[in-house]
């Protein structure tokens, strides 16, 4: 019997979708019998569809008979979560732009939330909630993340992207003379073909190979060599491991953001990206651990399902919203 890559082990784009469509089914009301067993056969046909279904609900492990007796959306983070993924995007970038300019100093200040000021003389650059795709003059192909932005330098055989900020995903065309290089401040990575993703994260660098082997130089000299599916973090002190699955932190390219036992104040660093506003988070909930899938283009959105999830409150004035741990009823 043939024994299953890594990549084989992780649920595929379809898998997810598919969950995520039993999860509208059960956010909509009750399921019937024959849908229960519908949902049982499925869900037990693959482990990668039983990985699936963890990942969009957010729930580690959450039984079967819980999904039988459920009944209608009384689920409150299964609510949340869905609520994130199917709620319509709300085009509120100028608004909360307006707001800002208001302020005494606000005009430049909205003006740096709605498109990173730093970034402006960039090759290349994506504002707040904005993902681009980019077609390279050596035929490679490259998305930024939003306030994301990135400079060129590809001449015949010499091919070479700076990431300055944000985050991209490159698909590589194969050339014979060389690979591409992509630089960040922490190191290099070279792909000569297939796809690879490199994030500004903090004081670090997430790298993950897509498709195809990535090389990976760290400044202080030391190298790896990835593999499909596997990713490292670029930080001043080398090379560091990432935990959980890679290819999850790539899902931002189809609008998403799934997490797995991430930190809050990560999932809140990549909401803000899509936020013009402000958003702010409570020493006491930073390291709080956030499990689900959420929808980047809608951050108020994903910020209430976060907080819901949570138990947490939020509140809002004007352009910032503030995240915090429930007051002690004295």
């Amino acid at each position: 019997m043939r024994t299953l890559t890594d990549d084989e082990r992780q649920p595929d784009s379809t898998m997810l979708e598919a969950a995520v469509d039993w999860q509208v089914s059960l956010e909509a009301g009750r399921m019937s019998a024959a849908d229960r067993d519908a949902f049982e056969r499925w869900h037990d046909a693959d482990p990668r569809h039983a990985q699936a279904w963890r990942r969009v609900t957010g729930v580690l492990q959450q039984p079967i008979t819980v999904v039988q007796e459920l009944n209608g959306p009384s689920h409150g983070q299964l609510l949340a979560a869905r609520k994130a993924l199917l709620h319509k995007r709300r085009r509120q970038m100028l608004r909360g732009a307006l707001v800002l300019a208001g302020t005494a100093g606000g005009g430049l200040m909205a003006l740096d939330r709605a498109r990173p000021i730093s970034q402006m003389l960039a090759d290349l650059s994506t504002g707040t909630g904005e993902r681009r795709s980019f077609d390279l003059p050596d035929g490679s192909h490259v998305m930024l993340d939003a306030r994301s932005a990135v400079d060129l330098d590809i001449s015949g055989a010499h091919r070479q992207i700076s990431l300055r900020a944000g985050g991209l995903i490159a698909r590589v065309h194969a050339q014979a003379a060389s690979a591409l290089a992509i630089g960040t401040s922490y190191g290099t990575l070279r792909s000569a073909s297939g796809r690879v993703m490199a994030a500004h994260h903090g004081d670090s660098v997430r790298v993950v190979a897509l498709d195809g082997p990535v090389s990976v130089s760290a400044a202080d000299g030391s190298q790896a060599t990835l593999q499909s599916s596997q990713g490292v973090r670029l930080t001043r002190r080398g090379l560091q491991p990432l935990s959980g699955d890679p290819t999850a932190l790539a899902s931002w390219q189809t609008g998403m953001l799934s997490v797995d036992n991430a930190p809050l104040e990560d999932v809140v660093q990549a909401l803000q990206a899509y936020y013009v506003g402000v958003l702010r988070v409570a020493p006491a909930a930073r390291r709080l651990p956030v499990f689900g899938v959420f929808a980047l283009d809608d951050p108020e959105q994903a910020i209430q399902a976060v907080s819901a999830s949570l138990g947490l409150r939020t509140r809002r004035l004007g352009w910032l919203i503030s995240i915090d741990v429930p007051e002690k009823n004295t």
